[in-house]
């Protein structure tokens, strides 16, 4: 009975994990975000968790066990009673601690859900592949769910700003610059759905010619059904032919007239290998793989070919493996035959068909899970389109809106800005310094006080404590940034007032970089690029901010970009042999920006034009108070036109 509270106490706080996760990310935008995304996020759990009681109900309703409480009810007891006791404890334990830690592990909550949605498909399946896969693309629903509602919740302010401007803004010609463009997004889109529709038709039409699949006889009134009709029908085709030709072979033949339990596995192989998924002719199959798109030749031949072989390799090794299970299957009804060499021949004739049922069910139980994942793959593609129209929108009016010429204004100075904070409070100037070297005992302004520093591997330390400790600051913060660069693991200095000031611990970074010390205020917030990181004081917060707003792609930031939260110290590394503060309306590249407040407002510097918008990144201009900014004067002006519309392509169709 235990086993069972346990279980229910598991799934019970997993789901509490989830709304507290929610919640703890969202309630800073207020009620009208939380609720949004509440609704976005949670409809599908709450459809997993139908599914999940459809499987409970279907599984283990006819068991008769607590049938009183109800269909439900008795399955959901049931399954409690036959998930495993070490599995029952992990996810009761690790449901508890997401519970308590989620405001730091904030993905660990989805990351279960994900885990508990593979273990119920694989519960059902009794394949792990598809325990994966299942977990996979409930992970792919969830996260670019989170996305589609995250690229318009990230543009609140800018839609408020917008809204107090709508009187001023030249509505018709704003609709006529945007609806030019956005052309090449929206035909992207056109393109990849004319691609993804002929690579579809050519794939189901070599599935067709080389007999994998049978057409059923009459007609489907219902649109889009009839591959997975043919599909069922092929299988229920397949296990009627099999079973008679099985039954025929007894009739006739003497295939088990004698030793029937040691003969009768390899019988059954052998009548499993008639239904061998067949060779497809790639050649065939993919001669109309080249056409024209607005005359520009399109060659799909390789990609055709390279898909047709995946295919059948696939098709290959699912059917070894059925071929495999139904000869254990075999085996293990053999060992109770008979003795008796008459009545051991009717137990083959009765097991025989028996066994060939249970394995097309095997197949019908596949097909129905492939048919569901396929349903998956095609929503997350039909989101990515969708978010890439709305992305495209999103830059091609973020372009136009926040030009700092032609931008509506709200005063002689003040122009339509953006910003990665979506506070309106105005940010902070930047209290900062530029070293050859910094004495973390005099230089910081708490010189005297003892404290603790965490400085990368790479840097030059001199001085009384700067011996390696190594150690792993934020072990929760900045993960897969940090990791990227080396910068996880970090040596420790204690600085402490005893120290001989001769023996101060200093640092300094090999060449000609320089060290720009950074005195963040409490509760100031620093946006910065882990690569330009040397060390931090231990006061200072870590933290990586998820965001589809387009400042990223315009400031050359990824979905994913680092903060830094006072009190303390931060120390970046400049090319330059000049740093300065960015000064209001001075235009610079994005690239040139070592740090700034994360409440700092830019415009746009830019050539307003097609190919401007196009295959041109802008320069950003000050929008905020002087000194918000620092700009590194050595670094280069920006990337190339390739990695520009590599960027730009990213932005549009790829979620992170």
């Amino acid at each position: 009975m235990w086993k069972r509270y346990s279980g229910i106490i598991s799934f019970s706080v997993l789901s509490i994990a989830i709304l507290v996760q929610i919640g703890s990310t969202s309630l800073e935008g207020g009620l009208g975000e939380w609720s949004l995304r509440v609704a976005a996020l949670l409809s599908i759990p709450i459809l997993f968790y139908i599914f999940a009681a459809y499987i409970l109900c279907r599984k283990w309703a006819g068991a008769g066990v607590v049938a009183s409480m109800g269909p439900l009810a008795s399955s959901a007891g049931l399954f409690v009673v036959n998930v495993p006791l070490p599995l029952i404890g992990i996810l009761s334990f690790f449901t508890i601690v997401t519970m308590l830690t989620t405001a730091r592990v904030k993905l660990v909550a989805y990351a279960m859900l994900c885990v508990a949605a593979g273990v119920l498909v694989g519960m059902e399946t009794g394949d792990a592949y598809f325990a994966v896969g299942g977990a996979l693309a409930f992970a792919l629903m969830l996260f670019v769910t989170n996305y589609a509602v995250q690229l318009v919740i990230d543009h609140s302010n800018e839609r408020a700003q917008l809204f107090k401007l709508r009187k001023q803004l030249p509505i018709a010609r704003l609709m006529k610059l945007v609806s030019a463009f956005w052309l090449p997004t929206v035909a992207l889109v056109i393109i990849g759905i004319f691609i993804n529709h002929a690579v579809q038709s050519k794939l189901l039409e070599a599935v067709y010619d080389s007999g994998v699949i049978q057409s059923a006889p009459g007609e489907d009134a219902q649109k889009g059904s009839k591959l997975q009709r043919d599909v069922y029908f092929t299988i229920d085709e397949r296990e009627r032919v099999g079973t008679a030709a099985f039954l025929e072979s007894l009739s006739t033949g003497t295939a088990l007239s004698t030793d029937a339990a040691s003969k009768f596995p390899g019988v059954v192989h052998n009548e499993m290998e008639r239904f061998r998924p067949g060779d497809i002719d790639e050649g065939h199959a993919c001669r109309n793989a080249n056409f024209r798109v607005l005359r520009a030749p399109i060659s799909l031949g390789g990609l055709c070919r390279s898909i047709i072989s995946a295919v059948e390799e696939g098709a290959q090794a699912a059917f070894n493996r059925a071929q495999a299970n139904t000869v254990s299957r075999a085996k293990a009804k053999a060992d109770k035959f008979n003795a008796d060499a008459a009545t051991a021949t009717a137990d083959a004739k009765a097991a025989g068909p028996e066994t060939i049922h249970e394995i097309f069910d095997d197949f019908r139980t596949t097909a129905k899970y492939l048919f569901l994942l396929s349903g998956i793959l095609s929503y997350i593609t039909y989101i990515i389109l969708a978010a890439g129209i709305v992305g495209g929108l999103n830059l091609v009016l973020g372009r136009l809106l926040f030009d700092s010429v032609h931008s509506p204004r709200f005063g002689p100075r003040s122009a339509l800005g953006f910003r990665l904070e979506r506070s309106t409070a105005a940010p902070s100037a930047i209290s900062f310094g530029t070293h050859h070297q910094i004495n973390l005992a005099t230089d910081p302004v708490t010189s005297g006080i003892a404290t603790d520093w965490y400085v990368v591997f790479q840097a030059m330390r001199v001085g009384a404590g700067t011996h390696m400790r190594t150690s792993v600051p934020k072990p929760f913060s900045l993960f897969f940034s940090r990791f990227a660069v080396g910068k996880y693991l970090m040596t420790r200095i204690t600085v402490n007032s005893a120290i001989p000031a001769v023996h101060h611990p200093t640092i300094s970074s090999p060449g000609d970089l320089k060290l720009v010390l950074i005195d963040l205020a409490e509760g100031q917030e620093l946006v910065f690029r882990m690569s330009d990181l040397l060390a931090f004081s231990s006061s200072v917060g870590l933290s990586s901010v998820y965001t589809a707003h387009v400042a990223t792609h315009l400031l050359g930031l990824g979905s994913f970009y680092s903060v830094a939260t006072g009190p303390g110290y931060v120390v970046l590394t400049s090319e330059g042999q000049q740093t300065r503060a960015l000064t209001r309306n001075l235009s610079v590249p994005p690239v040139s920006l070592l740090c700034w407040d994360r409440r700092t407002e830019f415009t746009l510097g830019q050539e307003m034009s097609f190919s401007g918008m196009w295959f041109n990144d802008p320069s950003v201009v000050g929008n905020s108070v002087s000194g918000t900014a620092i700009i590194d004067e050595g670094r280069a002006s920006g990337p190339g036109l390739l990695r520009h519309i590599w960027r730009v392509a990213r932005y549009l169709f790829m979620p992170f």
